[in-house]
């Protein structure tokens, strides 16, 4: 288990050598964050901190470990990820959950030992399984003094969230005392969100990863320091320029991106990276897509693309009217916007300012 347990390690440094200091630090001031984090009672609470692809979430979790382990909290995370079967489960998910518990509260550890040692106990890749043994028989029954936080990464990523998130009322049912951040992309998994949202009541908030500008400024610098330190300074700076530009506020874009840079020698190989998406992004579109199609009916899917046809072809930004307007009359829609969430995901991003 501790050899496990130093795999998933390895996803948290990875993302933090990502963080650029200063870059995530405007979360420690969002209101929803500093309720979360400041409630002092017993009672389970959950964050949801959503974002779009891209955004830099990942990045924000390792932060937020790190700033938790700063500040003597009881902390434990999993980060899940979809390229790899073991960290796309549930089961595994809470076993090295109650594998950091168990590090940190003797009392907790006897009595997960035995459970731990047996093969068959916690073998199978059963998550309601684990979730009962490991949780409500043991933690639930335990006498604790401060809550235990945990920090969960990508649940979008999971084999199913909504299993995942079906087991969490039983933290209220039983007056288990964790506190839990989720960091998903925004339309994943809603109807499970919104039933936890119901069940918690005030101890369910939600807040979004923003990247802001000053955060990317400040991340191309640090990956572009030194690299092109011969090549004429006015080419450089077009260069950052072009990528902040481009980025679009999307944080996976530009990792990817700088990371091709650095190996690139001459302008041209540069000027194509800087002209094609990079090939990891593609596959996280691609899954999005494929979520879509196993979801929806065929009529759903025609509409779907009808919608991305017309945003991805208009000449320039379209209004939710516009839209409604050209993809009536076939198109009837009770509130078009919730339409363009349930049918293309995080594909479309709603400017809620602008109402386009």
């Amino acid at each position: 288990m501790s050899a496990s347990l130093q795999r998933y390690k390895a996803d948290l440094e990875c993302d933090s050598q990502l963080y650029v200091p200063g870059s995530c630090d405007w979360i420690l001031d969002d209101l929803h964050f500093r309720g979360w984090l400041s409630d002092d009672s017993l009672e389970p609470s959950i964050l949801k901190l959503s974002g779009s692809p891209g955004s830099g979430k990942s990045v924000m979790a390792g932060f937020l470990v790190t700033h938790l382990e700063e500040i003597q909290k009881n902390v434990q995370y999993f980060f899940f990820r979809y390229n790899e079967e073991a960290k796309r489960s549930i089961a595994v998910c809470l076993k090295m959950l109650a594998y950091q518990i168990a590090l940190c509260m003797p009392e907790y550890r006897r009595k997960i030992l035995p459970l731990l040692e047996d093969k068959n106990a916690l073998a199978r890749n059963d998550a309601r399984g684990v979730w009962q043994r490991a949780f409500v028989n043991i933690l639930a029954k335990m006498d604790l003094d401060e809550p235990l936080f945990w920090v969960i990464d990508a649940v979008d990523e999971c084999e199913s969230a909504q299993i995942l998130l079906n087991l969490l009322p039983a933290l209220k049912e039983q007056s288990i005392p964790v506190k839990i951040i989720f960091l998903t992309r925004p339309q994943a998994s809603l109807s499970a969100f919104e039933r936890l949202r119901y069940k918690f009541g005030s101890d369910f908030r939600q807040t979004e990863v923003v990247p802001t500008r000053e955060g990317q400024k400040l991340f191309i610098e640090q990956e572009l320091e030194g690299a092109y330190g011969e090549w004429p300074q006015n080419f450089v700076n077009n260069v950052k320029d072009d990528l902040l530009r481009k980025s679009k506020g999307n944080f996976l874009w530009l990792t990817l991106v700088t990371e091709e840079l650095r190996r690139c020698a001459t302008e041209k190989p540069l000027e194509e990276v800087l002209s094609q998406p990079p090939e990891d992004l593609v596959g996280v579109y691609s899954r999005i897509v494929n979520s879509i199609a196993k979801t929806y009916s065929e009529g759903e899917l025609q509409t779907a693309k009808r919608i991305l046809i017309w945003i991805t072809c208009a000449e320039s930004q379209l209004s939710l009217g516009e839209l409604e307007e050209v993809l009536s009359p076939e198109l009837t829609a009770l509130n078009i916007k919730r339409t363009i969430h349930r049918l293309c995901g995080d594909l479309v991003v709603v400017d809620e300012k602008k109402g386009s």
